[in-house]
């Protein structure tokens, strides 16, 4: 069904001259793409408002999804394993993470959001082995990602010394450790793969 309505899409602004035929295929990939994150997102944060409340689970989703934009990290072989194993952290993590680090100190979950900031600047960004990117552009995205990194951990650091924002303060240092693993779990993945060549 997805892929019938981003096909007719597709060639509607390829008929109008809008696109070219050459990128078709490409335009009707990055369609199904775009719904399907928008739409898996919105079923995420309905799940994590459940778990947790709405305020935790857009910020948790925010943290996650602007820093991993620039940070890059494992990329599943599906759509649909991503979106699973997407689901299953967020929820493992905000059903069983969240609740123990609200019973944490105020500096004990900034001292983490600064750590955990730290780990990811050293760690990424990383690239999946098929997107080939140039130096300069895996150099932006350090550059990018070091700025939000920066302006999401002060933000997160002072949340955590105010009592009632110190629950968002929790979700945000989730979502920041949601990017951690997952660029952990891709450099492992790629040292896999480097010695199975």
């Amino acid at each position: 069904m997805l892929n019938k309505a981003a096909s007719r899409i597709t060639a509607y602004f390829v008929a109008r001259g809008i696109l070219n035929e050459e990128l078709a295929p490409w335009s009707i990939y990055a369609l199904q793409r775009r719904v399907l994150t928008w739409v898996s997102s919105f079923f995420l944060f309905l799940l994590g408002a459940c778990a947790a409340d709405a305020p935790s689970s857009f910020l948790f989703l925010l943290c996650f999804f602007s820093l991993r934009k620039r940070a890059g990290g494992y990329h599943a072989a599906r759509l649909q394993n991503c979106l699973f194993l997407s689901a299953l952290l967020f929820l493992g993590e905000l059903c069983l993470l969240y609740p123990l680090l609200l019973k944490c100190a105020d500096g004990f979950v900034a001292g983490g959001v600064l750590l955990t900031s730290f780990s990811i600047w050293w760690t990424g960004p990383t690239a999946p082995p098929t997107l080939h990117l140039t130096p300069a552009a895996l150099e932006e995205n350090r550059r990018r990602m070091g700025r939000i990194l920066l302006i999401m951990s002060l933000f997160l650091c002072i949340f955590a010394f105010v009592p009632p924002l110190f629950p968002l303060a929790c979700a945000g240092a989730l979502g920041l450790f949601s990017v951690l693993l997952s660029l952990i779990v891709a450099k492992i993945f790629h040292q896999e793969e480097c010695k199975n060549e």
